[in-house]
């Protein structure tokens, strides 16, 4: 046997490169992480970009300079008319040399980046620079200033390629971080490559090659400079000093980083791309959201131009100072996260002063006006209900969360109601249209595409569906308020060394989709939600304040229904021709601001009254509309399981006995004690106990839904309770045996109700489905038991319904927000939501119908999840 070696053409090798970066956008920002990585304070990206334009006017020097970098001397004598020390465009000379020559002047292109870092000895260059896909930075992922390295795949020098096809990369060594054991300095080096050569067929990896040579020079300036193409490192970092805007501080002295004595300078030519004024815009921009917010530490990026030598400079992060709320969320890796919220969008001041002293102020938000406020929470808090069976919330390991919300606009009416600061809309508009979305930051440069603009990865969180299947307003009273993802800009931060489980896909088109991965995503998610929350439940109660004390025009609140339906009334009296002077009840309204009586003033004073009137019933229909969008959803999902129900309610019968009737027409010829000796896997009559089962479990289905929505439960009639909680009892009596589960009934035999049956059912069978879900999730050893106990005073009835579950858990501050529509804990297995959030709502919403009151029980570690109804004894039946 001959073991033979594998081998690599040079075209695929190229290709790996390619199909892992992909634009030039994105080659630069590849480039710019090298000059990190080597420890350098800097990136200078410079575009030589002034002779690749057509211009209408060039000046002599630059006619020469074109020819030397061989522009052939024709295309002047066709395309241009001397005039003086200049050429002027000719306005008649023809179309197919003009495109020629720009085709042909694009060449002169070249595009620098520039550092004052490590720079590279001959060594390095030979071991690793010259390595495809080395794993130098996979183990030596740290720089001798403890910056954590931001590459680790090894091809990000095809990044090169991806700009031209020539490049030239000048580097010198820094002397005090490599020095060779015989202590001598190690020289300088320049490195040529033609990516083309790659692409010449049948050649392998190992037939392409690059030249090396020493350089004695001393420094990068004199190393690079070439009169002949205007290319001055000096000149350049003086230029750059100059600028009277752009930069955030003055430049350091070039003594700092040992006058260029040490770092790399890669010149890139004949480049892919017209480099014109707005690609060089376009990567500005880019490039301002490549570092995060918050600068990174000691590293700052300039960008200069050649053909617009004063318009950029430095680059600098996204910073919002116009904002509505701020959310800072540090995750320790203790699984805890620390939540930070700044309020802006308020102005305390103008908020009256009564308002903070009423109780339902004080209850449902207690820390406002504060502008700030802080909590710690548990992933497994934020993540309610996950069940972490793969210790996936351990593998997130810590991070740095923080962004931004922004309303885009504002109208007067809600200024006024939610007590709003006033805005900017234009400017607001402009600054989401470049930074909205959440970014990832990893060792503090961005991992793309997430929430890159106008790309199908800016929502990569899901919040605009998210956002459409609960459009709720933020002061609605549904719990329903979700945030769009375009208002939010915000930057996620991560680390090789602290999150080990967020690997590139070999695309460099994000981050591997793992499990880990996913669980991540709804735990950002959820701290937007503890955002939402706040807003929402601001919003809430300003909103219920503005409706009771909606100001001078409406000081007759308390009666404004009753003063239209009188307004009503006397309209149409009148049209009868028997009008009557509408009753203003004296106590009860404030009427210092109504006008007195007259025909206009009383026509104006009834128009604000039936308008205050009309605002009121269509805020309180547009709630009605959003339950009963629900309730439709919900009806409809019953009507098809109703329709394949009946489809199949033929059937129901046989399934209960079909696994009888089998096992005696096998019985002739076959019995169960004939494989004894045989596997479980490979014994039919295991089989056919699984299939037993699974008819069982068809036929309770099939039972409940057809049954539960029969006509007579939709009508009022008398009910024996115990009689009614014994069915429920027998119904689901295998699914609970199935499960350990003991359902215990204690109501009197004689106690009896009127009311509709199929209220009942809801309201029982949303606790029994929840208890169940409860129990399976639970880790809790000991015995399952639900209790509905019913007793009766002169007053009412109470029914009380327990069980041994886990019960809410300790932490939620509000349990009754588990009767707020839309609000689940049941999770799958990466922590998304799957519950449809409505059963408790539901359950609530009926017992309000009936007046019943329904009551959490007191939470206690020991007794499971309770809940009380106090129905009145006006539903007791008397029969």
């Amino acid at each position: 046997m001959v073991e033979i070696p594998f081998n690599v053409s040079a075209r695929a090798a190229i290709l790996i490169g390619r199909e892992n970066i992909a634009n030039s956008k994105g080659a630069i920002i590849e480039l710019v992480k090298n000059c990190y990585d080597s420890d350098s304070q800097f990136c200078i990206i410079y575009i030589d970009n002034r002779l690749s334009i057509m211009r209408d006017k060039i000046s002599t020097q630059q006619k020469d300079r074109m020819i030397l970098e061989g522009i052939n001397s024709v295309y002047f004598n066709r395309i241009y008319k001397r005039s003086g020390d200049h050429y002027l465009l000719d306005s008649e000379c023809p179309f197919r040399y003009l495109n020629s020559f720009k085709k042909r002047i694009k060449t002169l292109c070249s595009l620098y980046i520039i550092d004052a870092g490590d720079g590279m000895s001959r060594d390095v260059i030979l071991n690793h620079w010259m390595t495809i896909g080395t794993d130098n930075k996979l183990f030596d992922y740290q720089t001798k200033s403890s910056r954590v390295k931001s590459g680790a795949k090894g091809i990000g020098r095809f990044a090169l390629d991806k700009l031209g096809a020539k490049c030239t990369m000048t580097t010198i060594p820094d002397k005090n971080k490599n020095n060779n054991n015989s202590g001598n300095l190690l020289p300088g080096s320049i490195w040529k490559v033609d990516w083309r050569d790659f692409e010449v067929g049948r050649k392998t990896i190992n037939d392409v090659t690059a030249s090396l040579e020493d350089i004695n020079n001393s420094n990068l300036i004199d190393s690079t400079l070439n009169p002949l193409q205007d290319f001055d490192l000096n000149a350049l970092w003086n230029r750059l000093g100059k600028l009277e805007h752009g930069n955030k501080e003055e430049l350091p002295n070039k003594t700092a980083f040992g006058n260029f004595s040490h770092g790399t300078v890669l010149k890139i030519t004949n480049l892919h791309d017209d480099w014109n004024a707005e690609l060089v815009t376009q990567v500005f921009e880019d490039l301002e959201i490549l570092v995060p917010p918050k600068d990174i530490e000691n590293f700052r990026i300039f960008l200069l131009s050649s053909l617009e030598p004063d318009k950029y400079g430095e680059i600098l992060g996204p910073d919002c100072e116009d904002f509505d709320y701020k959310v800072e969320a540090r995750a320790n890796s203790d699984q805890e996260v620390e939540i930070t919220i700044f309020r802006e969008e308020y102005d305390a001041g103008k908020i009256p002063k009564d308002f903070f002293n009423l109780e339902s102020t004080r209850v449902n938000i207690p820390n406002f006006p504060d502008k700030k406020w802080t909590r710690v929470y548990k992933f497994s808090e934020l993540l309610e209900g996950f069940k972490d069976a793969d210790d996936n919330l351990r593998k997130i390991g810590m991070f740095d969360f923080n962004f931004y919300f922004l309303k885009r606009t504002s109208t007067k009416k809600d200024t006024e109601r939610f007590f709003y600061k006033e805005i900017s809309d234009k400017s607001r508009k402009e600054w989401l249209k470049q930074f909205a979305g959440i970014k990832i930051y990893r060792d503090n440069f961005r991992v793309r595409p997430y929430g890159e603009v106008k790309e199908a990865a800016f929502d990569w969180l899901g919040l605009g569906l998210r956002q459409s299947s609960s459009p709720a307003g933020v002061a609605k009273d549904t719990h329903g308020y979700k945030v769009r993802p375009e208002n939010i800009a915000g930057a996620i931060k991560i680390s090789r060394l602290t999150n080990l489980e967020f690997e590139d896909k070999s695309s460099r088109d994000g981050l591997q989709e793992t499990k880990t991965f996913k669980v991540f995503k709804n735990l950002i998610i959820s701290i937007i939600g503890k955002f939402e929350e706040d807003r929402s439940s601001i919003a809430k109660e300003l909103s219920t304040y503005s409706k009771n004390n909606p100001g001078e025009q409406a000081g007759l609140n308390g009666q404004t229904e009753s003063l239209a339906k009188q307004i009503i009334q006397r309209e149409r009296e009148k049209r009868s021709q028997n009008s009557r002077p509408l009753v203003i009840p004296n106590a009860a309204v404030n009427t210092s601001s109504i006008p007195p009586s007259g025909d206009s003033p009383q026509n104006d004073r009834d128009l604000a009254i039936l308008a205050m009137y009309a605002e009121g019933m269509a805020e309180e229909n547009e709630k009605l509309l959003e339950e009963q969008k629900l309730l439709r959803g919900m009806a409809s999902s019953g009507i098809v399981a109703a329709s394949f129900g009946h489809d199949l309610s033929k059937t129901k019968d046989s399934l209960n006995t079909r696994f009888e009737e089998l096992t005696s027409l096998f019985a002739p010829k076959v019995i169960p004690s004939d494989f004894e000796s045989f596997d479980e896997f490979d014994n039919p009559f295991e089989f056919m106990k699984e299939m037993k089962r699974d008819d069982r479990n068809i036929a309770m289905w099939l039972g409940f839904s057809l049954g539960f929505a029969r006509k007579d439960k939709r009508k009022r009639k008398q009910i024996f309770l115990e009689q009614f909680f014994k069915t429920l009892e027998a119904n689901w009596h295998e699914t609970l045996l199935d499960r350990g589960i003991t359902l215990v009934i204690e109501c009197p035999e004689d106690l009896k109700m009127r009311i509709f049956e199929i209220d009942f059912d809801s309201i029982f069978l949303n606790l029994l489905v929840n208890t169940i879900e409860a129990f399976k999730l639970s880790k809790r050893q000991g015995a399952r038991r639900i209790l509905i106990k019913c007793t009766e005073t002169s007053e009412k009835i109470k029914v009380e319904y327990t069980d041994t579950g886990p019960g809410l858990p300790l932490h939620l501050e509000e349990p009754e927000i588990i009767f707020k529509p839309m609000y689940t804990t049941k999770r799958d297995s990466v922590g998304q939501e799957v519950g449809t959030g409505l059963g408790m709502w539901i359950v609530k919403v009926i017992s309000d119908e009936y007046q019943a009151n329904a009551q959490l029980l007191p939470r206690d570690p020991n007794s499971g999840f309770g809940i009380t109804f106090n129905f009145q004894q006006k539903y007791r039946s008397q029969n």
